[in-house]
């Protein structure tokens, strides 16, 4: 008689052992069941931290390719020299264009008078007197192919014994300053000092080649 209530007992127990072990389960899951939820999210926010790259470079790409060189015009026949109104056409050798922002081109007959008009555009033009300059060409000394302009390294020759050019004396344009060293190299009354970029076509040295046309 005395064992059967321990019997019943011990399965009472066993029951409600049973019973807290499944609601023990059931919690973790739920728990378990947002931590999942939990990681998802986070996946899914780290998502577009992912994809936001390639939108960035499809950015960049246009950036990279958008730079456009341009190239020397051909000179008008009836094209006038913007300083002193000879025809460029007619010296192919060594007349000389600057391209504009938003003017229109110029053209030279030479390298001084590019430079004349490159120091002082307001005085020669109105129209031009504040516009940027977006490219600039002149004739290599040596090839007279088209250079660029802005790149090209000047050797300021003053002796207009030495060179058959336009209105007599200009600054020689170089593809190279290598090249221009070997003109220099060529005669005693110059030197390395004789260099020059086209940054440097102020108005005094504009005036050395053009002055008449200054006063």
């Amino acid at each position: 008689m005395s064992g059967t209530p321990d019997s019943d007992g011990l399965t009472r127990r066993r029951t409600l052992g049973i019973g807290s072990s499944l609601l023990a389960v059931a919690v973790a899951g739920c728990t378990g069941g947002d931590n999942g939820g939990g990681a998802e999210t986070e996946s899914a926010t780290a998502t577009p931290t992912e994809t936001a790259t390639p939108t960035e470079t499809e950015t960049e790409t246009p950036t990279e390719t958008e730079k456009a060189s341009l190239d020397p015009l051909s000179v008008p026949e009836d094209a006038s020299c913007a300083v002193c109104n000879m025809m460029p056409a007619k010296f192919p050798d060594y007349n000389a264009q600057a391209q504009y922002e938003s003017a229109e081109p110029q053209f030279f007959c030479s390298n001084g008078c590019l430079a004349a008009f490159v120091a002082d555009p307001g005085h020669f033009s109105d129209s031009h007197a504040d516009a940027t300059i977006a490219a600039a060409f002149v004739h290599d000394h040596d090839t007279t192919e088209w250079i660029d302009g802005q790149a090209a390294t000047y050797v300021l020759e003053m002796d207009s014994e030495r060179v058959d050019d336009p209105m007599r004396i200009n600054p020689l344009a170089f593809d190279t300053r290598s090249d221009a060293m070997a003109y220099v190299e060529e005669y005693d009354d110059l030197t390395e000092d004789d260099l020059a970029a086209f940054g440097d076509f102020d108005r005094d040295l504009a005036e050395q080649y053009r002055g008449s046309f200054f006063e």
